[in-house]
């Protein structure tokens, strides 16, 4: 996506009037496949632009694993959004997906669409209208066959599905101008040398006939799989809290923290708490509540040696 007048930012997301879809960015240059350890296969697709692996886990319930390493936008006199393109042919989701509500429950969203308002939107705010946050996955279901297609990301992103039979996720952003809503500041990062940013993503696609028969029939749903080794592999350190009742009573994706290393004689946690497991995948989902600033109090005095 390309901007419009209207500068896009921090906070402001508008490519140019006229756009109705993202654009081809790269040129393909080659496609592979090969065996690597702890995978059934392994494809690697190449571009000028980047480096996707598509790995086939030898679990089934976890899905299909998807690496991309983005070797960044190049300079150049306007602004781009580059996304990450899901696609699923013959699938027909009738202009409506999900994406959990900052890591929790699943909402529904329809394209063009509010569920307790008339939407007016202009040309120009068709694609930015229709983007939401997405912190653990976004999916589709199909209007007819039932079959669900789900995409679970390792760090938070911008999503929509625009376009019958695609999903579609915001992996990076270079922006030469202020976009007038505070920051005073242009989202326009390179490295130490002035070259611009690579951006390595790790995620999972899951392609179900039915989420909520497989949730009924193991008592939780591939989603909950695929995020739990999802976790695994993303690159942070994990710590398990075991010695507190609180942490343990909540559950295993909950029982972990993740923190990054910081110079300082403390350990500031990093929590993120989601919720995998709810009514679009699991029609008999019990939920737990906890005191989460009491749970937060107590990860910190277990990180840093405190009773």
């Amino acid at each position: 996506y390309q901007a419009n007048d209207q500068p896009s930012g921090a906070y402001v997301f508008r490519p140019e009037n006229g756009t109705v879809d993202s654009q081809p960015y790269g040129k393909y240059e080659g496609f592979s496949c090969y065996n690597e350890s702890d995978w059934l296969q392994t494809f690697e697709i190449k571009t000028d632009k980047s480096t996707i692996y598509l790995r086939i886990a030898q679990d089934d319930n976890i899905g299909l694993q998807v690496e991309t390493h983005f070797n960044g936008i190049e300079l150049s006199n306007q602004g781009s959004e580059v996304t990450l393109n899901i696609f699923a042919l013959g699938f027909n989701n009738s202009g409506e997906f999900y994406t959990d509500s900052n890591g929790l429950q699943m909402q529904k969203r329809v394209v063009d669409q509010r569920p307790t308002w008339k939407l007016e939107i202009q040309d120009s705010e068709h694609i930015s209208a229709n983007y939401y946050p997405i912190n653990s996955v976004i999916s589709m279901v199909d209007s007819f066959r039932g079959e669900s297609l789900s995409y679970l990301n390792d760090r938070s992103m911008g999503g929509s599905a625009l376009k019958a039979s695609r999903l579609e996720v915001m992996i990076d952003r270079r922006l030469y101008y202020d976009d007038f809503k505070g920051l005073e500041e242009a989202l326009n990062e390179t490295d130490h040398h002035g070259n611009p940013l690579k951006v390595t993503t790790n995620g999972y696609i899951l392609l179900e006939r039915s989420r909520q028969a497989y949730a009924t029939r193991y008592g939780h749903s591939r989603i909950k799989s695929a995020q739990h080794k999802l976790e695994q592999t993303t690159e942070t350190s994990v710590v398990s809290i075991s010695n507190n009742g609180l942490i343990s009573s909540i559950g295993y994706e909950l029982s972990s923290m993740q923190s990054v290393p910081i110079p300082s004689l403390k350990v500031y946690p990093i929590v993120r708490v989601g919720n995998p497991e709810d009514y679009f995948t699991n029609p008999n989902i019990t939920y737990v509540q906890f005191d989460i600033e009491k749970t937060a109090i107590a990860i910190y005095q277990d990180a840093n040696g405190k009773p």
